[in-house]
C-alpha cells in the first residue's frame, strides 16, 4: 500500500525542465549540436531536467543533423550540376577539384597544349 502511494506521489511530481529564460543555443553546425547534447547529458545527471525531456532533445538533435546533412548533399549536387553544365557549354574548358577545400578551379588549356 505504501509503495503504491509513493509511486503515485512520484508520478504526480512535475518534470524537471529548464527555466523559460534559459538562452537558446546556436545549432548551426554538428559541433553546436554536440555541445547541446553534452550539456543536456550533464543537466540530466544533475537532475536539472527530466530524462524524458533529454530524450526529446536527443531525438530532435538527430533529426536536425540529418536535415543538415541532406542540405549539404543538395548543395554539393547543385555545385556539381553547375560544373557539368559549364563543361558542356564550353567543352574545351577543363576543371580541377580540390577535394580538401571543395573548391573548383576552371582551367582553359592553351591551344595544342596541356593545362
Amino acid at each position: 500500500m505504501a509503495a503504491r502511494k509513493a509511486g503515485g506521489i512520484e508520478r504526480s511530481r512535475r518534470a524537471a525542465v529548464l527555466p523559460a529564460n534559459t538562452p537558446d543555443r546556436p545549432l548551426g553546425s554538428a559541433a553546436d549540436v554536440t555541445g547541446l547534447l553534452a550539456e543536456t547529458i550533464n543537466q540530466v545527471r544533475r537532475g536539472e531536467i527530466d530524462p524524458r525531456t533529454s530524450n526529446a532533445v536527443g531525438y530532435l538533435a538527430g533529426i536536425l543533423l540529418k536535415a543538415k546533412e541532406r542540405d549539404e548533399l543538395e548543395q554539393r549536387l547543385t555545385r556539381l550540376e553547375s560544373i557539368i553544365a559549364h563543361q558542356q557549354a564550353s567543352p574545351k574548358t577543363d576543371f580541377k577539384l580540390d577535394h580538401q577545400s571543395e573548391t573548383f578551379e576552371f582551367v582553359n588549356p592553351e591551344p595544342g597544349g596541356h593545362a
